[in-house]
């Protein structure tokens, strides 16, 4: 089961919050799943370093004061959680249902929010709901030359202590292919990645770079599209391809996935 559910809250007041939401939206699913499943809350929080779920930051209109953003009384505000795995979906569908049902309050750094309401699928004004699992998304899978991705929230890789500030499409597609066969139990060989390295190229992005702040050091990373082409195709592999960009909106790209960085989506 792969799932994402987008969450629409309304602050009781003003609520002053740290610069970079995603740390205080990774805190929040880990209390409700705590609700559902204190037992999978420990193994969710613990040092995995691929785990089955991922947030977003708080969106919508947020003011910024010092060193805060507010979000404003009355306003409407979303967030977003994915789930990789049943047991994660489940957990989280109940709690979160639950909670819609009796009207109850999230808390988000002492500031309670009224759950407007939750949506697993996508809308007019929001396409980041839906639900499908791995299975369903290697079967429709095409082998299209050309695969483009909007890179959401800012995304970055981690590699030899650095950060990557550039969707090179091996490191891009290593990064779906390796949570896909931790997920998924449709495997993907491990021959497609360097198929990737000689066969796929980067056509045209348009990208820029963006400062994330976490509580003792920033992150950088890259916003925009990226569009990929398959210079040679093969069509088992170019399946494979297209199955993981699909994936890459459940799972996102590359680091702090689980802290609002990395929300990605196919738009072409």
């Amino acid at each position: 089961m792969l799932a994402s559910f987008v969450v629409y809250l309304q602050p009781e007041q003003n609520a002053f919050l740290s610069l970079n939401t995603g740390g205080i939206i990774h805190a929040l699913f880990l209390r409700l799943i705590a609700d559902s499943n204190p037992d999978l809350a420990t193994q969710l929080h613990s040092d995995s370093p691929v785990k089955p779920f991922t947030v977003s930051q708080l969106q919508g209109k947020l003011a910024r004061t010092g060193g805060h953003r507010v979000a404003l009384k009355d306003n409407t505000y979303w967030l977003r959680f994915t789930a990789l795995t049943e047991e994660t979906f489940v957990n989280l569908s109940r709690v979160l249902m639950a909670k819609l049902a009796r009207q109850d309050k999230l808390e988000i750094e002492q500031t309670k929010f009224c759950i407007l309401d939750v949506k697993l699928e996508p809308t007019e004004t929001n396409p980041w709901g839906d639900l499908s699992s791995c299975e369903q998304i290697y079967e429709n899978a095409a082998a299209e030359e050309k695969v483009t991705l909007l890179f959401y929230s800012p995304t970055t890789f981690r590699q030899k202590g650095m950060n990557l500030l550039f969707p090179l499409p091996v490191t891009t597609f290593y990064s779906y292919w390796q949570r896909w066969n931790i997920f998924s139990n449709v495997p993907v060989d491990e021959s497609l990645i360097p198929w990737v390295e000689a066969n796929v190229a980067v056509e045209a992005h348009r990208l820029q770079t963006r400062a994330l702040p976490f509580s003792d050091f920033q992150s950088n990373g890259f916003i925009g599209t990226c569009r990929y082409h398959i210079l040679e195709n093969n069509a088992d592999y170019a399946r494979q391809l297209n199955a993981l960009a699909d994936f890459a909106f459940y799972c996102g790209t590359g680091a702090k996935t689980t802290m609002g960085m990395g929300q990605t989506r196919r738009i072409g």
